[in-house]
Formats: structure tokens, C-alpha cells, sequence
């Protein structure tokens, strides 16, 4: 996603030049269009370990699926 002006779940979104998406009045930030790619390239650049990142981006996410598809809340 660029910069411009989307509807996202029946609501405008305006994204900025530095990613951040807003609400059409830019009154309050709505979201970011960070890539998984750009969060693993940020944790690196701030010194957390391949383990950690991995642990954060892969592993916990599918944990949590798999308990969603289980039906708990828990990992």
C-alpha cells in the first residue's frame, strides 16, 4: 500500500509518505502499512536476536492460530 486514500472496513484511510495511516481528518493514527519485512529489519536494527525476532513474527502469531482453531485463548 502507498500514500494516498483507501477505504478500509467502510472507513477512509489516509496514508502518509512515512507509512502511517490516519483517519480522513488526521485527527487520530488508524495504523501503519509496516510490512512484516520492515518489522524484522526495525528489531534487528535495534539489537533483538534472530531467536527473538522469530519467536515474535512466526511462531508466536501461529501458536495463537492454533489455539484460536482449538478454541482457547491460550498458546
Amino acid at each position: 500500500m502507498g500514500t494516498g486514500t483507501f477505504q478500509l472496513g467502510g472507513q477512509t484511510v489516509v496514508v502518509g509518505e512515512d507509512g502511517a495511516a490516519w483517519s480522513a481528518d488526521r485527527t487520530h493514527l488508524v495504523g501503519s502499512t509496516a510490512t512484516l519485512s520492515d518489522l524484522r529489519r526495525v528489531l534487528a536494527d535495534v539489537g533483538q536476536t534472530t531467536a527473538a525476532i522469530d519467536r515474535l513474527i512466526a511462531i508466536n502469531p501461529i501458536r495463537a492460530l492454533a489455539a484460536a482453531a482449538r478454541g482457547s485463548h491460550a498458546p
